[in-house]
């Protein structure tokens, strides 16, 4: 299978596509499609829309036109089926059949990545604080994850630039595109800085309408948790709130002053539920017990006792504590760990990581363990690679993590 056949499908759908997550979960692979395509043969298990969209044969001349466009950018093409592929876009709806990158995606596998978000005309207190945070996430192994716009968007991958770290700009439109206009130097200094520039749309292809929308989805898909770190009203960082909320990822808010059109958005998402950060080390907190290895201990302890500060209602040591007193701080590792206990996952996914024990396996087989072809098999691990449990070898293959 070539990394054409996913361009082709990715191509014939559309970026962002609803169909997506049928056509993934038909197991049919997309070589094979592209088959049943041109002998007018297509399964009629699959939507008559989506028929009509993969009907769509492809001349030579257009799959030069796209090799051309790929070559002349310098866009690596990650595919779904490619080990590169970030394993929490696995688990949308309708993920993102191919990826164009330029720079360093190991970052989106390895890492944690938070999501940042806000508006194009922002304060100068939002602008400070999305270069402070972002600054602060890298300097403890973390990567911000923001747009390609003014704004916010800018002042995140400025902040993690300051600190000589990597950042995640998910774009909007193809790699090629300058837009925002005088931009392309910053994805490019992102990009050669250990960072990630990232898309799903092929270069050269129109930007539309809803580009954004499909953006603000993918945003949201490649961080563990979103902050939104100002909006009005009517932002556009409300819809990647309302994305990340229905992807299941975590929701912060920076906190800011009550007379500040562009935190009538935050205080809303307040309303709701969302939690209030003052600073990069209240984000990461919330993470190191879980994700330890991804999150340097001593960076963040830094962060608590330096100015900015944890939140004081998630309580903050007092400056001398008595000798018996606990610090609530970081959450250590056991000395001694206990036996895992994985009573919380459905009974297919506590069935793989058996059959995974020390060693590894390959997909088919670990599918045949199931009984089934393949599909809730993938499900299954593509869940147990989010939690960490499992990770994904070249060529199909996983083993316990």
């Amino acid at each position: 299978m070539t990394a054409l056949d996913w361009i082709w499908l990715g191509q014939a759908l559309g970026p962002g596509s609803p169909w997506a997550g049928e056509v993934l979960r038909s197991g049919i692979p997309p070589k094979e499609l592209y088959r049943l395509s041109l002998a007018g043969c297509l399964p009629e298990t699959l939507a008559e829309p989506l028929r009509r969209r993969l009907a769509q044969p492809l001349s030579r001349k257009q799959v030069a036109q796209w090799e051309e466009r790929i070559r002349a950018c310098g866009v690596q093409v990650i595919p779904f089926s490619s080990p590169a592929y970030p394993p929490l876009l696995r688990g949308l709806a309708s993920p993102p059949l191919v990826l164009y990158a330029w720079g360093d995606v190991g970052i989106l596998r390895d890492s944690l990545c938070i999501g940042l978000v806000g508006p194009r005309k922002a304060t100068p207190y939002g602008l400070e604080a999305a270069r402070s945070i972002a600054r602060d996430l890298v300097s403890c192994g973390a990567h911000p994850v923001s747009g390609h716009a003014l704004g916010i968007d800018s002042a995140v991958h400025e902040g993690a630039l300051a600190a000589k770290g990597g950042s995640v700009m998910v774009l909007a439109c193809g790699h090629d595109r300058d837009y925002p206009k005088d931009t392309l130097p910053l994805r490019r200094q992102v990009a050669a800085q250990g960072g990630a520039v990232i898309s799903e749309t092929l270069p050269g292809e129109p930007f539309h309408r809803d580009s954004f929308e499909k953006r603000n989805r993918l945003l949201a898909g490649l961080s563990m948790g979103v902050v939104v770190v100002e909006a009005g009203e009517k932002s556009g960082a409300l819809d990647t709130a309302r994305q990340a909320g229905e992807q299941g990822r975590d929701l912060f808010c920076v906190t800011g002053s009550i007379f500040e059109p562009n935190q009538a958005g935050v205080a809303k998402l307040l309303r709701e539920g969302a939690r209030p950060v003052t600073g990069a080390a209240d984000i990461l907190t919330e993470y190191f017990p879980l994700y330890p290895e991804r999150i340097e201990e001593a960076a963040l302890r830094a962060l608590e006792e330096g100015p900015t500060k944890r939140l004081a209602s998630r309580g903050i040591p007092p400056k001398n504590p008595p000798p018996q007193a606990k610090s609530p701080s970081i959450s250590r590792r056991p000395a001694a760990p206990k036996e895992p206990d994985f009573s919380f996952l459905p009974p297919e996914s506590r069935s793989l990581l058996q059959k995974l024990g020390n060693g590894k396996a390959h997909i088919d087989e670990l599918a045949a363990s199931l009984g089934e072809n393949g599909g809730k098999s993938l499900a299954a691990l593509t869940e147990l690679e989010i939690l960490g449990l499992v990770k994904s070898l070249p060529g199909g293959y996983y083993e316990k993590a």
